[in-house]
């Protein structure tokens, strides 16, 4: 039978598929904060971004001036308690139609507004443009409102209200087994033996 031994690699071959691994790991370890896109091609696209408003003046006046005014009748609709027509389904719930909630989904739909319009600028690469619109609209979704948990969302204050903190507590539980699941650990406890601590619903 013929012999099949593993082959020796030479010192550089070992060090490059060493520096490789390293370096695969790493980019693994860093894609969460560039939601899956490539560092470099983010950089170049906000590069582009940068480069194309500072060369355009009238635009970048434009836009300023656009904020200003989106600030100034975000300010007068908030004074007089004038509410926003909004068909977004995160703020469906009762709670973000009124005060202090309904203000603040109001600056967010601004912030949005506006964004999609700054990274419309012309001459910029069209996947590049894309790369920036798509980034920009990422941020402004983990920004938004609706994430803020129980300090900043009336339909999570509701909720914790009806059963007394156990939906923070199956969320705490959910959050350790979405962790110890990526590490190849098993779950704190089956999903089918979540708490419900005196809640008022089913």
């Amino acid at each position: 039978m013929k012999d099949t031994l593993t082959p020796v690699l030479s010192a550089e071959e070992h060090a490059r598929r060493t520096a490789t691994l390293f370096d695969s790991r790493l980019h693994a370890a860093l894609a969460p904060a560039s939601s899956g896109l490539s560092p470099i091609s983010l950089a170049l696209a906000g590069l582009d971004w940068a480069l194309h408003l500072a060369s355009q003046p009238a635009q970048a006046t434009r836009l300023a001036t656009a904020a200003q005014q989106s600030a100034l009748h975000w300010w007068a609709d908030t004074l007089h308690n004038r509410p926003e027509d909004d068909t977004d389904p995160r703020f469906a719930h009762p709670g973000w139609k009124h005060w202090p909630w309904a203000p603040v989904v109001h600056a967010y739909h601004e912030a949005e507004a506006w964004w999609d319009d700054a990274t419309r600028l012309r001459g910029m690469e069209p996947h590049h443009q894309e790369m920036a619109r798509f980034y920009a609209r990422q941020w402004l979704d983990m920004l938004s409102p609706s994430n803020t948990g129980l300090w900043g969302n009336p339909e999570v204050r509701e909720r914790t209200r009806e059963t007394l903190g156990s939906n923070l507590v199956n969320g705490w539980i959910n959050a350790l087994d979405g962790w110890r699941q990526q590490h190849g650990l098993a779950p704190v406890r089956p999903a089918d033996l979540r708490i419900r601590l005196f809640s008022s619903r089913p």
